[in-house]
């Protein structure tokens, strides 16, 4: 069974896979419960779906790209065992798994799996576990490093994170403006970005991209 809080389909709107038309599967626990989360209804969903219920509406959709999201889906005890449903239809090409990478499990099927790390900095939780982020970077081949920033220690945090993370990436790693209340979305990516600019050494040592949450850009899901 998995907690559930809903399932859509949309476009990715974050990561180095942003546009991708996707179908969205939200889980419905999550222990970490950041400040600033955009998500905070899918903490704690009563709602519970197994896993042959999920794998027919997958079927049902027919779109290639399957995206797990949160919640925090590594807190789902059978989230493997999905996973590995989801890997035997056809239809499935990617099944992208985004967690923020306090908990490390080494029992996810690779065959078809991306996995999208992203740490939580200090303007979202403090004392962050960041071993086990860089542990999951590590065990899975196919894996995605994106740090949310927000202020200068934000970035001070991410900085060192990728550094450290840099030996065993196999992709580009990602710094995301975090949206906030107190200003306009877009205000935050300019700064974020000015921010990021100042650093000339680390974007020539990391080959960093910035990218924005494009669907709080635009006002869809």
């Amino acid at each position: 069974m998995i907690s559930l809080t809903e399932t859509f389909v949309s476009i990715q709107g974050e990561g180095l896979s942003v546009g991708k038309p996707a179908f969205f599967i939200r889980t419905g626990t999550c222990s970490i419960q950041c400040k600033l989360c955009d998500t905070s209804y899918s903490w704690n969903s009563a709602k519970k779906v197994s896993i042959s219920h999920l794998t027919q509406i997958v079927k049902e959709q027919n779109i290639p790209t399957i995206i797990i999201t949160g919640g925090e889906p590594l807190e789902e005890k059978d989230i493997n065992i999905l996973i590995e449903e989801l890997s035997k239809l056809k239809n499935v090409k990617e099944i992208i798994v985004e967690t923020c990478g306090a908990i490390f499990r080494n029992d996810l099927l690779q065959q078809k799996l991306k996995l999208v790390v992203s740490p939580k900095p200090p303007s979202m939780k403090e004392n962050f576990p960041v071993e086990n982020a860089l542990k999951l970077l590590k065990f899975y081949e196919n894996s995605e490093l994106k740090i949310g920033v927000l202020t200068g220690e934000d970035f001070y945090f991410a900085k060192n994170l990728i550094l450290k993370a840099k030996p065993f990436l196999s992709l580009p790693p990602v710094i995301q403006p975090i949206e906030t209340p107190e200003e306009s979305y877009s205000e935050t990516v300019k700064k974020v970005i000015q921010i990021v600019l100042s650093d000339k050494e680390f974007i020539n040592e990391t080959n960093v991209r910035i990218i924005p949450q494009i669907h709080k850009l635009i006002g869809i899901k």
